[in-house]
């Protein structure tokens, strides 16, 4: 396998098919473009040492009504919880139509056939389904992994330096077993359970240029992941050092924010952009190479 060769002919469909773009975009806004596990943040407050009747009384009272008062608000939040559980719900089936449509897409274009983005979600429908369950699977696999560890770690603490790396190469190996299988239901239209084995086979017979694969995958990422933040960091000064010059000037914290807005905005846009150009590349990236992989 040429692996600059697949790297150029990725970044060629990318640069040259924007329409890809926007079904990454609407991926990234259903929460489905990345493929493996994500990085959660955790915030922990100490609030032992801060006592409920050390707040100010007024906030106390401010609660005490509300808590009081709070049927009244009970069918309102109801209301607001229930359109937004069905609003994320659409998005995510958009999401995972669009996802699935870009790797159909990608592989058309590969063959030399013509695509657009409303053909990309029409052919994205007829697999959403599959695709989801793939990821359904993929996702129970990762949770009964980590359950099962959390024991082993606690009997075997003092083996942790061969526990934890154990568990994190079993992960990485889980993790692209059902990414490539979210690529191969698409690809082969096959039954899942026969897509997971194919994929499982694919990495087995394959190990050493799907390890290659995924080791350039981490590469490339890491070097988005660091133009990104270095992007938002800029971007970011700029905005606060607008913000901090008005405060100087004694405006209002509401006319401060109503001026930095369109920064908040170009932030958001260019986020957006970076991720849907790369959501593109790496989708492309790993269509192209399992598809190499295939003729073997």
């Amino acid at each position: 396998m040429n692996y600059n060769q697949l790297i150029n002919k990725a970044l060629d469909i990318t640069k040259k098919y924007r329409y890809l773009w926007w079904l990454s975009l609407l991926a990234i806004i259903g929460g489905v473009a990345q493929d493996g596990g994500g990085n959660s943040a955790n915030f922990n407050f100490n609030t032992s040492s801060y006592q409920l009747d050390q707040f100010p009384p007024e906030l106390t009272k401010f609660f005490d009504n509300f808590i009081d008062k709070i049927y009244l608000y009970l069918p309102i939040i109801i209301t607001v919880i229930l359109i937004l559980a069905v609003i994320k719900i659409a998005l995510y089936v958009i999401g995972l139509i669009a996802k699935s449509g870009l790797i159909a897409s990608i592989v058309l274009i590969d063959n030399k056939k013509s695509s657009s983005f409303s053909h990309s979600l029409s052919l994205g429908k007829n697999h959403a389904w599959r695709y989801f369950l793939v990821r359904l699977i993929g996702g129970l696999a990762g949770l009964a992994i980590t359950i099962v560890s959390i024991p082993i770690f606690i009997l075997l603490f003092l083996f942790f330096f061969l526990t934890i790396p154990t568990f994190i190469v079993i992960m990485i190996i889980v993790g692209l077993v059902f990414h490539i299988a979210q690529i191969l239901i698409v690809i082969n239209n096959q039954p899942i359970f026969t897509t997971i084995s194919s994929a499982w086979k694919i990495i087995t017979q394959n190990w050493k240029k799907v390890a290659m694969l995924w080791l350039i995958n981490l590469g490339l990422g890491l070097a988005v992941g660091i133009v990104s933040i270095g992007i938002m960091l800029i971007l970011g000064l700029i905005g606060g050092l607008i913000a901090f010059l008005l405060y100087l000037l004694k405006l209002q914290i509401a006319t401060i924010a109503l001026i930095c807005s369109p920064i908040i905005l170009i932030i958001i846009i260019t986020m957006l952009l970076i991720g849907s150009i790369s959501t593109t590349f790496f989708t492309t990236y790993w269509t192209l190479g399992i598809k190499e992989l295939l003729k073997k």
